[in-house]
């Protein structure tokens, strides 16, 4: 039978495009289910990504003969278009079998959305924003993706450049297996000892008892230090709001930084456990008894994600990544965390890369991001 390709309209089609990676990949050891009810909130009217001109998004779902086969989400950020003069509609979440028809008549469906909205540019994977998963991994298939990471089978990339996409960007994930042998006294020198001991300089974590305070304080020194990083939009008070209540949940206080100069903070970092050994437990589920499971197992994690980082442009110079990622391998050791993975980064951030292998990690997973133009030729 031939494949159709409708848009999600009614509940049971959301629960089919929700639920499809775990008939594909229920059996793969190395796949984990994402968390279902978060991924379910973040595509639905709640998020303010969707909300108020800042994007629109498209579920489309794949069917041969009635049965689900394929899926993928056609989104746009308008506010990103504008920020860096763009006219790309993004595709993500994209899954299907080995099967070049299904996946052509998905990434074709996709570009003809974006381009009845007169976008010139079809690009990704790109799950939902550039905060988040982007990329198709292209080698280091035999390892689990942490939490924040991407994950596909390995045929993915060929079944996307079959579909008339050329890879426009390349990233990469690291991972560190023996945080022990890190010395987070070693890795400072006199200036930033000095720094410390500036009585104007305050290094504390996330504070529960404040925690909202804390994250809008945080999001603003990442707004300012993130803003001619690619893709980058900065958050703005709605989208910090809904980021806060599923952060709340998994943050662990203890993994985070914040440097405060004169109780302005000018360094901040999380690391996170990396939660995706539970979701397996969970099968991507909070209910019933995913939540037990998850409030049980939380503690007893040893591997961690680094989050973000990032430091005020005011202070270049002064040293302060090095204070921050010093400070972090400290608790992070002191709470007996053995291993330390990064979210990807792109090739062209050499600062970030120069960080992570100063800190003798590896590199996991090799992704790329792709693109095909959106013109009457195209597919």
């Amino acid at each position: 039978m031939a494949v159709t390709v409708t848009e999600v309209r009614t509940r049971g089609q959301r629960r089919a495009f929700l639920e499809l990676p775990f008939s594909l990949h229920g059996d793969d050891p190395i796949w984990c289910p994402p968390l279902l009810d978060d991924l379910e909130r973040s595509l639905s009217d709640k998020n303010p990504l969707w909300r108020d001109g800042r994007g629109e998004r498209q579920l489309l779902l794949a069917t041969d003969g009635g049965r689900p086969v394929g899926r993928v989400l056609a989104h746009v950020h308008h506010a990103s278009n504008a920020a860096h003069g763009e006219r790309a509609g993004f595709f993500g979440l994209f899954d299907c079998a080995d099967d070049e028809a299904v996946a052509r008549a998905l990434v074709d469906e996709a570009a003809e959305r974006h381009r009845a909205r007169g976008l010139a540019e079809l690009r990704g994977p790109y799950d939902l924003n550039i905060r988040e998963c982007i990329g198709a991994v292209v080698s280091g298939f035999d390892e689990p993706a942490a939490f924040n990471q991407s994950w596909n089978a390995p045929y993915v990339p060929r079944l996307l450049e079959a579909c008339g996409l050329k890879p426009v960007m390349k990233l990469a994930t690291f991972r560190l297996d023996d945080v022990a042998r890190l010395d987070p006294e070693a890795m400072l020198e006199e200036k930033h000892r000095a720094w410390l001991r500036d009585p104007r300089v305050v290094v504390r974590g996330f504070e529960r008892s404040r925690f909202e305070e804390d994250v809008r304080a945080a999001v603003a020194l990442l707004n300012e230090s993130f803003r001619t990083n690619y893709g980058f939009v900065p958050m703005d008070s709605a989208e910090v709001d809904f980021m806060a209540a599923p952060m709340k949940r998994v943050v662990r206080p203890e993994l985070t930084v914040f440097i405060e100069l004169d109780g302005a903070p000018v360094g901040v970092g999380m690391f996170l456990p990396d939660f995706q050994v539970l979701f397996r437990r969970m099968g991507g589920r909070l209910f019933p008894l995913g939540w037990a499971k998850f409030l049980v197992g939380s503690r007893g994690m040893d591997a961690a994600l680094a989050q973000f980082i990032a430091t005020s442009p005011a202070q270049q110079g002064q040293g302060l990544m090095r204070i921050v990622m010093s400070e972090l391998v400290r608790r992070m050791q002191k709470e007996g965390f053995r291993t330390l993975d990064s979210t990807w980064i792109s090739e062209s951030n050499k600062p970030s890369r120069a960080q992570a292998r100063a800190l003798g990690m590896r590199v996991k997973h090799e992704l790329q991001l792709y693109a095909r133009p959106l013109t009457s030729s195209s597919g």
